[in-house]
């Protein structure tokens, strides 16, 4: 795969996107010894944005006469009282489809009926989202991301809406999820160059890397709110370096602009190539990180 990427006839361009096909190799080799982290490509990290609150302005505008006793002040309680109320409830947002209690119509049996359609006992709300369509939502996708999860058996149940559920899932539900490795590529310095340039331009392709890491964790750090640190992989072609970064260190937002300067300050060791002692060594090393780091989780 590194003579493809490597090719001035199948990669006359260098360009970034054959290298995914070598780190795809690789980072499959550092996974394989879990059974609880899978390698994901183009992954997105998102966050949502908190609600607007209500404007000030709206309750200085008050018409001081309204506010008297009686009759107006009551009758505009009557009717915020008779009013539906529009907003979602905030458990909503957490709550699965077949989790609700309202009976599922769609390529599934009415069950309205049946006395056991209520809540499971094995659900926490806050625990299992339910898809957001939220396009205002920031996001931003890294090349690679290994996900660790843990998930808990589900018992296989005689209820046809519970079987769904249980099939769908593959007999399993997900517990937790995070995300303790990223890996931004970016393409290889060039093939026709002295010592000298090939040095400078790696530097700035992987100061790309490191630039891009920085606001990919960012969002990392938004969308996994227990997170306490995770693992960067910058990488030019097979060139790569990597550290352990926490939260303290991402750029911070202030206003409508980011302090890098906390991450800009980072100090990451020399790169190595992909297949050499040093990167196995290296490889070995987050393995072993990754082997002992504990999820962070929500209390029981």
């Amino acid at each position: 795969m590194k003579s493809v990427c490597s090719s001035f006839r199948y990669n006359p361009r260098n360009m970034e996107n054959p290298w995914y096909g070598l780190w795809t190799i690789e980072l499959l080799k550092l996974e394989e010894s879990f059974n609880n982290i899978i390698i994901v490509p183009q992954y997105a990290l998102w966050y949502t944005l908190p609600e607007e609150e209500p404007e000030i302005e709206s309750i200085e505008e008050l018409d001081e006469d309204a506010v008297s006793e009686g009759g107006d002040q009551d009758e505009c309680g009557d009717e915020r009282e008779d009013k539906p109320d529009d907003s979602n409830d905030e458990l909503d947002l957490f709550r699965d489809p077949d989790e609700s209690s309202v009976p599922i119509t769609h390529e599934e049996p009415d069950i309205s009926n049946l006395p056991d359609i209520e809540q499971d006992p094995d659900i926490s709300f806050a625990e299992s989202l339910c898809t957001i369509p939220d396009g205002s939502a920031p996001q931003i996708v890294p090349d690679f991301v290994a996900l660790h999860m843990l998930a808990e058996k589900l018992e296989f149940s005689s209820n046809p809406r519970r079987r769904h559920r249980y099939e769908r899932r593959a007999g399993y539900r997900i517990i937790h999820e995070c995300c303790p490795l990223v890996v931004e590529i970016k393409s290889f310095p060039g093939r026709d160059l002295s010592p000298a340039d090939f040095e400078r331009k790696l530097d700035i392709r992987l100061g790309w890397a490191v630039q891009d890491l920085g606001f990919q964790c960012y969002h990392l750090f938004k969308m996994y709110e227990h997170a306490l640190r995770t693992v960067v992989i910058a990488a030019s072609g097979d060139y790569w370096t990597y550290r352990i970064v926490t939260r303290a260190d991402v750029p911070r937002a202030e206003g409508d602009v980011m302090d890098t300067q906390p991450w800009d300050e980072l100090e990451f060791p020399p790169p190595v190539v992909l297949g050499t002692r040093d990167s196995d060594q290296r490889m070995k090393d987050i393995s072993d990180y990754l082997r002992n780091a504990k999820p962070a989780q929500l209390e029981n």
